[in-house]
């Protein structure tokens, strides 16, 4: 019996998914997502608090929030920068996909 287990794969390892995986973006990361997108340029990114301000949301919330959207690969560094309300660089934000074509 045990070697006739062995043979036959697991049901749920040949199905093929029927929907995507995951809920839906939430409305605190797509206005932070659409603040990114409107806020960068080849220059200059957003850091977390003018993603914060443009997206109308509160400070806590978008950091929460842009460490997921980073891990989750949506938004990326772009370059560090000096402000005069920290004594460290903060980071600049710019979304993953705005860079995604290069030529070689």
């Amino acid at each position: 019996m045990l070697a006739q287990d062995a043979q036959q794969p697991h049901p749920r390892a040949t199905r093929a998914p029927q929907r995507p995986v995951g809920r839906p973006s939430g409305d605190v990361r797509q206005a932070l997502l659409q603040a990114a997108q409107a806020l960068a340029t080849p220059e200059r990114g957003a850091t977390v608090r003018e993603l914060a301000a443009q997206g109308c949301v509160g400070l806590a919330v978008a950091v929460h929030t842009v460490k997921h959207m980073r891990a989750a690969g949506v938004l990326r560094i772009a370059r560090l920068r000096r402000v005069a309300y920290r004594n460290r660089p903060v980071a600049e934000y710019e979304p993953a996909t705005l860079h995604d074509t290069t030529t070689d």
